[in-house]
């Protein structure tokens, strides 16, 4: 604390000299007379300057057993209210004196007014401290933002039930810390420096604009000098704060509010408390009740943290909590919750709640009102209160707090991943997003529109994927794994796969007649909508395998889910029942993933409509393994279907081949014939696209395409094929060839995708 040091340098130098001046006194009297400005200790300066105004204060403190500090046993800033001041706040307290407040009490109260160390007027207007921990100061606060200074103000141990054990436990509590509005505050967050210190504070006047007001209290007198610290006079009693904690603890119309916020507490044990005053107090422990464990802010903590060298963090850091009332959060039960699967408010899931719980605080920084509008959460979105309707309000030892009478849906439960937050059938999908790193704040940001496709919670199950509670006494979904239990966690980036997948970018109203296809959030995958019913390209590549024309089991209905009736903030929502997770094709088989190219090199069996073209693939020496080397990177494929391959070896249209046959109806047919390898991959390299000459190939082409539209696309032997999409149907047709090659209409035009590539069927040769 460059500062602090400054100042006690200054003042051990001046108490040398003071005592330098007494020894030698007698001696030297006819030479040197004592300064007139040194007028002694806090104590004797407040005794012998002011004509008894402050005997009151000084009664108090010598009761209170604070008269040792202010005679100068140790460094010290007072605020010093004189005897109006006094007896004003008796007054009202219903005290007829000082010795009517219990010792506690008085304790309290007049720590409060002692602040550790000696700061002077531009110390306490702009202070820029630097911890022993911190080798240099955090340059990026601005002025007047280190605004708490560490008092000799605490209030007694209480008990505590720790519930992890049942056990009673002896809860500390540290010192306060008061705080200092300066004018240069009010400049750094550009706002009215009288309108919002006098928002919370009715009852007091600003009068800092060349200086700053303590709490509650306007300044008289600045940096009085004595020979143990400044002393500075104000106008009222300091009334010592209480945490954000106390304040909601202390009106019951908050209890609900605090009873879902201490569902999530915890009771620390502090060794260096323990060591420091356990003894003294005559217990055997010592611990913090504290809420960062679930990472909510520490509410009911003094500081923001505990440890008394972090100084530049002790005295900024704050938070603001902007709290429904009991009537407020069962209005809004009844709204959001009641009807979709929970009974009551305490049903809630506690994930739902926890996100709920940091819709209403903020963490950094006292929030004032004219604030409230330019900040957002931990979920990067906004307050949505008028904060000039507030009646409850009050500045706190660790931030502000505002009392609400009324909430409107909070912005993340209003957006796409709503029914996620509303119905319990779709908890699941909520603890997908929030597994998966940001997609939570990604997915009900309102910077961007989406279309979600939420899975109810027996679609997880059917897939072997449950909300098992994890070691941490958590809850979070789990696969089968080779643990204890047969389940483990599921990864981030599965999860985030697994979202995306079910996310469109862009609102999108789904058809209920028709066909229609989707890009998802994952580049790879696709809805494809037909008639009322969805599915994912993973899922209706199963269609190549199936016999027959109908592969409406390979589709799920779904159906829209509006925010009770009115839309989302950020696009729509719908929601499915299906007897599998729609997911990447085959990405969670890893090293046995089978993509485009391993459909193609693979295929030994003539029920699909493929095979002819892969055995093809086989004589032109085009196939190694389950990879077709010739291509590297992402492939699109026409490919002409059996039946039109078979015609074209009847009539010998196919270069490379002589003769071709073969019978498909034999369980392991064989293509026979004479075939030029050479000649033959040269002719069919004519059916695919690469990234290297048609950069296109990221995607797949469909009908209606944004990337895909009607024109000249040139295939891996660089000749063009001319694409057309006429927004019923598609079709190719090789440059110079004399007819074009349609995709036959089987698989309703939908595209058959995969990681690496895709392809379509279609009627003809080129």
């Amino acid at each position: 604390m460059r500062n602090v040091m400054n100042s006690m340098q200054h003042l051990l130098l001046l108490l040398f000299l003071s005592s330098f001046w007494f020894s030698c006194e007698n001696k030297m009297d006819e030479h040197y007379e004592k300064p007139g400005w040194l007028k002694g200790s806090a104590w004797d300066v407040l005794t012998n300057e002011y004509e008894g105004k402050y005997s009151i204060f000084l009664e108090a403190a010598e009761l209170a057993g604070f008269r040792p500090v202010l005679e100068g046993k140790s460094l010290a800033t007072v605020m010093a209210p004189d005897n109006d001041a006094f007896t004003a706040y008796l007054e009202k307290e219903g005290y007829v004196s000082v010795r009517d407040i219990s010792m506690d009490e008085l304790k309290k109260l007049i720590g409060f007014h002692l602040v550790y160390y000696s700061y002077n007027k531009s110390d306490l207007e702009n202070f820029r401290p630097q911890s022993d921990v911190v080798d240099e100061e955090n340059t990026d606060v601005l002025p007047g933002m280190y605004y708490k200074f560490r008092t000799r103000s605490s209030s007694p141990t209480s008990l505590g039930v720790d519930p992890t054990t049942s056990d009673l436990v002896t809860v500390y509590h540290l010192e306060r810390f008061v705080p200092v509005f300066s004018h240069y505050m009010f400049s750094s967050k550009g706002i009215d420096a009288k309108k919002n210190y006098e928002y919370f504070y009715p009852n007091s006047t600003w009068t800092g604009d060349a200086g700053f007001n303590v709490s509650n209290a306007t300044v008289k007198d600045y940096q009085v000098i004595a020979n143990n610290g400044y002393i500075y006079t104000v106008d009222q009693v300091l009334e010592p704060l209480e945490t954000i904690y106390t304040a909601m603890k202390d009106k019951e119309r908050y209890s609900k509010f605090l009873d879902l916020y201490n569902s999530y507490s915890t009771f620390t044990y502090d060794e260096q408390l323990t060591n420091d005053f356990a003894k003294g107090l005559g217990v055997d422990k010592l611990y913090l009740f504290k809420h960062e464990a679930s990472g909510l802010p520490n509410i009911a903590l003094e500081w923001p943290v505990s440890n008394y060298r972090l100084i530049p963090t002790l005295a900024s850091v704050s938070y603001s909590v902007f709290a429904p009332t009991n009537a407020a959060l069962e209005d809004f039960f009844t709204r959001f919750w009641k009807g979709n699967g929970y009974n009551y408010l305490e049903s809630v899931d506690p994930l739902i709640i926890k996100i709920l719980l940091l819709q209403y605080v903020y963490g950094g920084s006292i929030v004032f009102p004219d604030e409230v509008k330019k900040i957002t959460n931990d979920y990067g979105t906004s307050y949505n209160f008028d904060p000039y309707t507030v009646k409850d309000k009050s500045i706190c030892v660790n931030g502000s707090f505002y009392g609400l009478d009324k909430i409107d849906t909070p912005p993340i439960f209003n957006s796409v991943i709503g029914p996620a937050f509303s119905h319990k059938d779709y908890l699941y999908f909520l603890y997908a997003l929030n597994g998966a790193g940001e997609l939570l704040k990604t997915y009900s940001s309102l910077a961007t529109k989406y279309t979600m496709l939420i899975p109810d919670n027996e679609t997880f199950e059917a897939s072997d994927i449950l909300l098992l509670k994890a070691t941490d006494g958590s809850y979070v979904l789990s696969e089968p794994a080779d643990t204890e239990s047969g389940y483990g966690p599921i990864g981030a980036s599965k999860l985030q796969r697994l979202v995306n997948v079910h996310t469109v970018s862009g609102e999108e109203t789904l058809p209920s007649n028709g066909t229609k296809v989707y890009t998802s959030q994952n580049a790879s995958t696709y809805w494809f909508v037909k008639d009322g019913k969805v599915t994912t390209n993973a899922v209706f590549n199963l269609a190549l395998g199936m016999s027959g024309n109908d592969f409406s089991s390979l589709f799920s209905p779904f159906e829209e889910i509006t925010n009770n009736g009115e839309a989302w903030s950020n696009g729509k929502s719908y929601v499915y029942k299906s007897s599998a997770l729609f997911d990447i094709d085959g990405a969670s088989a890893g090293d046995s993933y089978r993509g485009v190219k391993a459909v193609l090199a693979t295929c030994n069996e003539p029920k699909y409509p493929y095979f002819v073209f892969a055995q093809l693939l086989k004589k032109a020496n085009m196939v190694l393994g389950q990879d077709l080397p010739a291509f590297r990177g992402r492939i699109i494929s026409f490919i002409p279907t059996n039946e039109a391959l078979l015609e074209a070896m009847r009539n010998d249209e196919i270069p490379g081949v002589k003769g071709g046959t073969i019978d498909l109806s034999q369980a392991e047919p064989t293509l026979e014939g004479t075939f030029e390898p050479e000649i033959l991959k040269e002719y069919l390299k004519n059916y695919f696209l690469i990234t290297t000459y048609a950069p296109e190939v990221t995607s797949c082409p469909y009908v209606g395409s944004t990337t895909w539209k009607t024109g000249a696309y040139r295939n891996s032997n660089y000749k063009n094929i001319i694409y057309t999409d006429n927004g019923e149907s598609l079709s190719v047709q090789l440059e110079g060839a004399d007819h074009a090659c349609s995709v036959i209409p089987t698989y309703y035009y939908f595209p058959f995708a995969y990681n690496d590539g895709g392809f379509h069927l279609i009627d003809s040769v080129f």
